[in-house]
């Protein structure tokens, strides 16, 4: 069985949430080409430090569970 931390969830739907807005932003809208960084640099980082967490946190309550 599977058990995956929910900072696994919480990272993965934040950043498929940021993914679709830019992607939405950009196509759609056509705006913000000359300040991406500024806006959504950040964002991503904080959603994929919540996953880098989730998947470090899940390793370790594996190993020690014993599970491979």
């Amino acid at each position: 069985m599977n058990k995956k931390h929910p900072f696994v969830n919480m990272g993965l739907i934040g950043l498929s949430i940021t993914i679709v807005l830019n992607l939405f932003n950009q196509i759609v809208l056509d705006i913000g080409g000359g300040v991406w960084w500024s806006l959504w640099f950040p964002i991503y980082l904080v959603w994929s430090v919540f996953l880098v967490i989730g998947i470090g946190l899940s390793k370790k309550n594996k190993s020690n569970s014993g599970e491979k």
